[in-house]
């Protein structure tokens, strides 16, 4: 997206504000308000004779900055059992990559460029064809009452990695898991909660990781997922099969929603090279 305002100087000056997609709700935005204040900062910082009228600005060029949101993921998948070890490429494309792009199309008057790594283009493409199986889908689709014991250790371990205050709380059910678990997560812990936790609280919780990482306009105009959020615990194995064929669906629909997007002048694409690189956008 790109902002025009007026400065002193000859030259027009540029800045590049790079944001990454992936971060958690509410510390995502703590740093954009932050990385955009410093950078505005520095930019004053080096202006002399600063317009002191409306009419001074006016006579002045416009200051050009470009908001670059750069979207990666490291490559998760283990090349000997061919399992991707962590979530995140799943988890963020249903909550950040489909929407940031389908938002656009409401206001067409805006630009923005969006820097895509190779190695979450061909992550995506994997979910998308359903060759792409993460240790935490496979945990969540198991049938609560077969998980072993170290199902539910795991569980317990890392169905609840989301921001707890600003995403886990905002769901009572999933709030009262946590709770119900304890806050610490040791070995002491999570062996009581192994034995306290029932069939259907292991169930709940299987739903709730991947409800809690939808984003929140598809848990609110998704009329499958809304029902969903609106009857929040007594989950089936039959509301699984829906959370999943409705992330995958998404999933699905993600590289062709920016090439829809590039195609009609609304996004400019740009890259980097293949393995989860920042650096060189600096």
């Amino acid at each position: 997206m790109e902002y025009e305002a007026k400065r002193p100087s000859d030259a027009s000056l540029w800045f590049m504000i790079v944001a990454a997609a992936t971060e958690k709700e509410g510390v995502f935005m703590k740093k954009r308000a932050f990385l955009v204040t410093v950078l505005l900062a520095l930019a004053l910082t080096g202006m002399t004779n600063f317009p002191k009228t409306e009419a001074d600005a006016q006579n002045q060029p416009p200051l050009n900055v470009a908001f670059v949101w750069h979207q990666h993921q490291p490559f998760y998948k283990d090349p000997d059992s061919g399992i991707y070890l962590l979530p995140w490429v799943r988890m963020h494309a249903v909550k950040d990559y489909y929407d940031m792009a389908a938002m656009l199309t409401n206001y067409p008057g805006i630009r923005a460029t969006f820097n895509l790594v190779p190695s979450l283009l061909l992550q995506l493409e994997e979910y998308a064809a359903g060759k792409a199986v993460d240790s935490y889908m496979l945990v969540a689709a198991k049938n609560a009452q077969d998980l072993t014991d170290a199902d539910k250790d795991f569980l317990l371990r890392r169905f609840f990695d989301a921001n707890w205050n600003n995403v886990i709380k905002r769901y009572p059910r999933y709030w009262e898991l946590l709770q119900k678990r304890g806050t610490s997560g040791d070995d002491a812990e999570i062996a009581r909660a192994i034995s306290t936790f029932s069939v259907q609280d292991f169930r709940d919780l299987q739903l709730w990781f991947d409800l809690a990482w939808f984003d929140p306009d598809v848990q609110r105009d998704d009329p499958e997922i809304k029902k969903l959020m609106t009857k929040g615990q007594g989950f089936t194995e039959e509301d699984k099969l829906i959370v999943h064929d409705k992330q995958l669906r998404i999933i699905g629909n993600v590289i062709g929603i920016y090439k829809k997007l590039q195609e009609s002048g609304v996004i400019e694409i740009i890259t980097s090279p293949y393995y989860h690189p920042i650096l060189p956008l600096l």
